[in-house]
């Protein structure tokens, strides 16, 4: 299994009046490559099929390729309570990625990944 932690979830409070997501939530990741602000963009999608916000743009750029090449879905469970990022950018909460992959396969993210918290277990 690989683990990718520390995740940002942002554009909570566009996306989500509340500006928060409850903990636990399982979140399907989806690429939007025809977002007009990024190229990298991922959405987050509960499993009720509603945008709950993005991955942080900076950590996107590095996840954007991974989630390209997956051959499963995405999903990412968010692991912490809402938090205030530098004032301009809204709140955020952080989410770890769990893909189900044997090491060999998990081995082979870890090159493309390695600028994030991730781990192999």
């Amino acid at each position: 299994m690989l683990v990718i932690k520390d995740i940002e979830l942002v554009g909570l409070l566009h996306w989500n009046g509340e500006g928060k997501v409850p903990v636990d939530t399982l979140l399907r990741l989806e690429r939007q490559r025809c977002h007009q602000h990024d190229q990298n963009a991922i959405v987050c999608i509960d499993i009720e099929g509603h945008c709950r916000g993005y991955i942080a743009k900076d950590q996107a750029v590095t996840l954007a390729p991974f989630v390209d090449s997956c051959d499963q879905e995405v999903f990412m469970k968010v692991v912490g309570k809402r938090q205030l990022r530098f004032l301009e950018q809204g709140p955020m909460q952080l989410c770890d990625i769990i893909l189900h992959v044997d090491s060999e396969e998990a081995s082979k993210y870890m090159s493309s990944l390695k600028c994030l918290n991730t781990i192999i277990i």
